[in-house]
């Protein structure tokens, strides 16, 4: 390259100095592009559009018609321009709408990439090839930084525009790092946010780290005399690098507050024996003072010597076995129940004993009609049986005197006997005094049904029945 240089004269004054070197500058910065010609020219074989208004082809031109609408095929051609037609080629449809807008490539290198060069992008098809180690995927993040550059596409549907790629720029650095940093003294309130001036993300240290911050959290657990009140402190923080300027951005999280769990946890006024609570980690023994449940306690098992209180309301109390003075609920399920004294105020229900429960006495006597009625039990998931003795009497006393007497268990309705019939029946005649008989059995009841008991009977003799009807439940 010839360097053009101002001329040797000693006898030119300042001012021809000062243009001489401008136009000595001026000639060789333009004597160095012509001679580096070839490093800032791209080649490429020549592509020119064939339109057809028919996707067959038939009728071909070399440029848009009128309303914009139609098929295109691109040809790439060396000297001349194609004679039309030019056969085999493949038309698509195209718009003449004007197009504006970017496209981006991607690499992945530690050091900032070369600029890229220029990109040719068919508009019709959004046709277009990202440059040599550069891929259109935008790619994650990785050991190393990642870059991208982009390239603004502006021109009309059916062509091909050639745009220049701008300058890589950092998209996100592949070295990032997280973690928690620990404060060095357990205290009732969080101290200040760290600051720190720099990351090494080999070491994972930070440089001008604030003071009392540190990697790994103190050791000292609460409890066992250590105040609760005084908590651990830590946060958490982010590096990455910035994309703007490739400098270091660092956060730091919210400061938050934990109480690590010793062998023992005690509250702040624990006296053994007379105040606070203590819980013993590795024994399970507790300790407190007085417990207050909101919610619902629901203990499988509670082991004790005495449980004293004022009152304990549940819906179901399943216990072996139970001491109080006073015991109110109004459930009791167990397999056995023992008691020395029971004292009713109310109504006593039992549903659940198996033996010698009766539900109702009944009793009665008369002649020649109803002498008793009572109604069923109507207890839920339990039976009952009628336990039933009839006697029934008849007298003549008189000679020609004759008669009967019958005393039955029967329903109400209609007059009907049960099944099994209970009855008691007696016959007397011609004077022979006074007769009487005996009859009982057990019925099954129906819930809640009337049932009676009747004496009856026939001709001029006298007539009389008693009975006696006990309720049970049915075993």
């Amino acid at each position: 390259m010839t360097v053009n240089q101002p001329s040797q004269d000693p006898n030119k004054d300042a001012a021809t100095s000062a243009w001489e070197q401008e136009v000595t500058q001026a000639t060789n910065r333009i004597q160095h592009q012509i001679d580096n010609i070839n490093e800032s020219v791209v080649s490429s074989t020549p592509t020119v559009a064939i339109y057809s208004k028919t996707q067959d082809g038939g009728v071909q031109q070399f440029t848009p018609f009128a309303d914009g609408d139609g098929f295109v095929a691109y040809f790439k051609y060396t000297d001349d321009l194609p004679t039309l037609p030019v056969s085999g080629l493949t038309f698509s449809a195209y718009s003449d709408e004007e197009v504006d807008y970017i496209i981006k490539q991607y690499r992945e290198v530690a050091s900032r990439p070369t600029n890229p060069g220029t990109v040719s992008y068919e508009v019709n098809g959004a046709v277009w090839s990202s440059s040599s180690n550069w891929t259109k995927t935008k790619l994650d993040r990785a050991g190393v930084n990642v870059w991208f550059c982009e390239a603004k596409i502006k021109g009309s549907a059916g062509t091909t525009v050639t745009a220049k790629w701008s300058n890589p720029k950092l998209l996100f650095g592949g070295q990032t790092a997280e973690g928690t940093l620990y404060y060095n003294t357990a205290a009732t309130s969080a101290p200040s946010a760290p600051t720190a001036t720099g990351y090494d993300y080999d070491s994972g240290v930070f440089t001008g780290l604030t003071s009392g911050w540190q990697y790994v959290p103190i050791t000292t657990a609460m409890g066992g005399g250590t105040t609760i009140s005084h908590k651990h402190w830590q946060v958490t923080f982010h590096v990455e690098t910035s994309e703007a300027s490739q400098t270091q951005i660092i956060t730091f999280g919210t400061i938050e507050g934990v109480i690590p769990i010793g062998t023992t946890l005690q509250s702040d006024n624990f006296s053994s024996g007379s105040a606070g609570w203590q819980i013993v980690r590795n024994t399970g023994n507790a300790e407190f003072n007085n417990v207050t449940a909101r919610g619902v306690l629901d203990a499988s098992s509670i082991t004790t010597g005495t449980l004293d209180c004022s009152g304990i309301t549940v819906s179901n109390l399943n216990a072996g076995s139970i001491t109080a003075g006073n015991l109110s609920a109004t459930r009791i399920s167990g397999g056995t129940l023992t008691v020395g004294n029971v004292t009713v105020s109310g109504a006593f229900e039992a549903v659940n004993l198996v033996n010698g429960v009766v539900i109702s006495a009944h009793g009665g006597t008369g002649g020649g009609g109803v002498i008793m009625t009572f109604t069923s039990a109507n207890i839920p998931n339990v039976d009952t049986d009628a336990v039933v003795h009839l006697s029934a009497s008849s007298a003549s006393l008189w000679s020609g005197q004759s008669g009967s007497s019958s005393t039955r268990f029967e329903f109400q309705s209609g007059n009907s006997p049960t099944t099994p019939n209970i009855n008691c029946g007696v016959t007397s005649t011609h004077g022979q005094g006074g007769f009487s008989a005996l009859a009982g059995g057990k019925i099954p009841l129906s819930k809640n049904t009337v049932y009676q008991v009747r004496n009856f009977g026939s001709g001029n003799a006298s007539m009389s029945g008693s009975c006696t009807v006990i309720e049970v439940k049915r075993l």
